[in-house]
């Protein structure tokens, strides 16, 4: 059962909103006063607070701050007889859930208290959620320190069966096998880390893509309940007209001043000017919104696809590739990371399709991390002797020389917390081989790091840039 407190020094208003809640089934706990009514709220629990912003003791101004101290604003609702634009604005960035200029109907309180308990309940949820996948990643970060520690422990065995060589020429046929059953664990353990990071990478894609239609669909079941309430209104209306139809047919000389009448009535009691007003908008953002939905499906169905089975080359479109990807990534990083494309006209490349994407995720996962601060990535396409090149530049890394070096080296991770390298850039550089390209890492004139992928070229068509 939900509880409701009601902080107001109007008692008829008071028993007029208790009775409607009670009737409802919710818990009501009642307070004239603002002192009272911040008294009450530390022992009533209560889910959903009617704050009236004129009371004898305490402005609802000051009150609503002193709730948000113990966490209950996302569950205060605003009263007041004197509404004004300002004090709408002021309560809601103070932390209000809703704002009701008085008087209401029995139907916009409740509309309202539903609407606030369901934004507590989508909170809620939201908040379970990063949760788990917070420690989902705990784990997978978990389970590559464990492999990253047995494959060094793997490569230790391997050194000191190097040295057991050269001390021991008679046991040289023992060592060699030795090293190649180590080699072969080790083979192993590598082709399990690059799995893992495979994963992660689909994890953080397949969160940005929820993120992103968890936001249309919001809004579209926040219209769907405007909507619900809309077609009643109108329903009252037609039901009024047929009614005061039927009364006047016995009536003739009148029937007209009595249908005006009764609609006149309902029109003003349901508001149905507004309605009429709102109803395009509100079908226009939920039209907006399944767009949206249907266009992030679109993108990541034609990303899943993996090109010919037999893993041939094909004639790929870098720029769609590049530009479908950011896409699909930025939601899952929108404040943390920054991607700007600058796409140039270029011909197609000649690879697998398959291979490709796997590349232009692991560049780009790695980015979408979180880092503790906005990170911006630049993305542009070109041509170079006779290739096409997209460079990834990170304009703020602080890599030096000695680990750029190391960055496509398969457990190397950069010291300047900006999660570059690890097996990500490790398995793009070997993807990258068997494409017929290449992948490099160097640093900028005006700083920051460029990374550069270069493969071969496609002269049958040609893509458009930005």
């Amino acid at each position: 059962m939900s509880r409701c407190l009601i902080i107001d020094d109007d008692t008829l208003f008071r028993k007029m909103a208790s009775d409607i809640l009670t009737a409802h089934g919710f818990l009501v706990f009642e307070a004239a006063t603002g002192q009272e009514g911040l008294d009450s709220f530390s022992t009533a629990d209560a889910d959903i607070v009617l704050l009236d912003l004129v009371l004898p003791d305490i402005s609802g101004y000051d009150l609503l701050p002193k709730l948000a101290g113990t966490g209950g604003t996302a569950g205060v609702i605003v009263t007041t007889s004197h509404f004004s634009l300002d004090s709408a604005l002021q309560v809601l960035r103070d932390g209000a859930g809703d704002y009701l200029p008085k008087p209401f109907s029995e139907e916009t309180l409740l509309m309202s208290v539903e609407r606030v308990l369901k934004r507590q309940v989508l909170e809620r949820e939201n908040r379970e959620l990063s949760a788990q996948n917070a420690r989902a990643i705990e784990d997978l970060k978990s389970s590559r320190e464990e492999l990253f520690n047995w494959s060094r422990q793997l490569e230790q065995i391997v050194d000191e069966r190097t040295r057991a060589l050269k001390q021991v020429n008679r046991a040289r046929q023992i060592v060699c096998r030795d090293l190649e059953q180590s080699h072969r664990q080790l083979k192993q353990a590598q082709a399990i880390l690059v799995g893992r990071e495979k994963m992660a990478a689909l994890g953080l894609l397949a969160a940005g893509v929820a993120h992103e239609i968890n936001n249309p669909l919001s809004f579209v079941n926040a219209n769907l309940d405007s909507l619900k309430q809309y077609v009643r209104s109108l329903r009252r209306l037609c039901g009024v007209m047929i009614h005061a139809q039927a009364r006047a047919g016995r009536d003739r000389s009148n029937r007209v001043e009595h249908i005006l009448k009764e609609a006149g009535r309902v029109i003003d009691e349901e508001k149905l000017r507004e309605v009429l007003d709102d109803l395009g908008p509100l079908f226009d953002e939920m039209a907006n919104g399944l767009t949206r939905i249907t266009g992030i499906v679109e993108q990541l169905r034609s990303f899943a696809e993996d090109g010919s089975e037999d893993g041939s080359c094909e004639s790929v479109d870098l720029n769609a590739e590049v530009s479908r990807l950011v896409d699909l990534v930025h939601g899952a990083s929108a404040e943390k990371l920054q991607v700007l494309c600058r796409l140039s006209p270029i011909p197609y490349v000649n690879v697998p399709v398959r291979n490709l994407r796997q590349v232009l995720l692991n560049l780009l996962t790695p980015g979408a991390q979180e880092t503790g601060e906005l990170r911006q990535l630049i993305l542009r396409t070109g041509r170079q002797n006779g290739h096409v090149v997209l460079d990834l530049l990170d304009p703020s890394s602080r890599m030096s020389e000695e680990e750029l070096g190391r960055l496509f080296e398969p457990f190397f991770e950069s010291r300047d917390d900006r999660q570059l390298g690890g097996l990500g850039l490790s398995a793009a550089y070997g993807l990258a081989q068997t494409m017929g390209g290449s992948l490099r890492a160097f640093l900028q004139p005006e700083g920051g790091v460029c990374i550069q992928l270069v493969l071969p070229v496609s002269e049958t068509k040609t893509s458009e840039g930005e």
